[in-house]
């Protein structure tokens, strides 16, 4: 629960941070933005044995319109995370047998969201949406995700750093609710 809570009060953050900007400040045209980046992820609920594992994920958004709140963005993203690989330590569940590794997911999704321009080199992004989950075992689900960013210009043209952070959702995964977070780093080309 402390998962969900913590990434929820997160993307709140991001969120204020993405309100009204100066209408100077959103000048800028921005483009299509393609964005990689690589991390960590911690999974939540059901009864699961090793629930940290590493993050991937890619984002691909286009602007839709500009507002003095800042650019909106409509995108379609990707991500894997999980365990990627666990040792064969034996957690012993309720049925005096192993309990399962936390899924491994891959998922494709819409977002929608806003971008603020926070300086001439630094600019925070909100985006949520719904997903289509699949674990490596082949189950899936619908469930939601939410990503909060903040990108640095570098000294290459159009090319940004950026850490984020994610959060998504799942309301029915074979009978439980699933959650995970994950952070990450990675290039943003603009």
């Amino acid at each position: 629960m402390m998962i969900i809570q913590r990434t929820a009060l997160i993307l709140l953050a991001g969120g204020m941070a993405a309100l009204p900007a100066d209408a100077a400040a959103q000048a800028r045209r921005l483009g299509p933005s393609v964005e990689a980046s690589v991390g960590a992820s911690l999974g939540g609920g059901g009864l699961y044995n090793h629930r940290a594992g590493g993050a991937m994920d890619a984002v691909l958004t286009v602007p839709v319109a500009s507002t003095s709140s800042g650019t909106l963005f409509v995108g379609v993203t990707g991500t894997a995370n999980g365990p990627m690989a666990v040792d064969d330590i034996c957690l012993v569940g309720p049925d005096e047998t192993c309990v399962e590794d936390y899924p491994t997911f891959m998922s494709l999704g819409v977002v929608g969201g806003v971008q603020r321009q926070l300086s001439s080199t630094l600019s925070s992004r909100l985006l949520a949406g719904p997903a289509y989950f699949q674990s490596v075992d082949g189950d899936d689900a619908l469930g939601l995700q939410g990503r909060v960013d903040v990108a640095h210009s570098t000294v290459l043209p159009r090319v940004a750093l950026v850490a984020s952070l994610r959060g998504s959702l799942l309301p029915r995964y074979e009978g439980e609710t699933l959650r995970f977070g994950a952070i990450g780093l990675g290039l943003r080309i603009q």
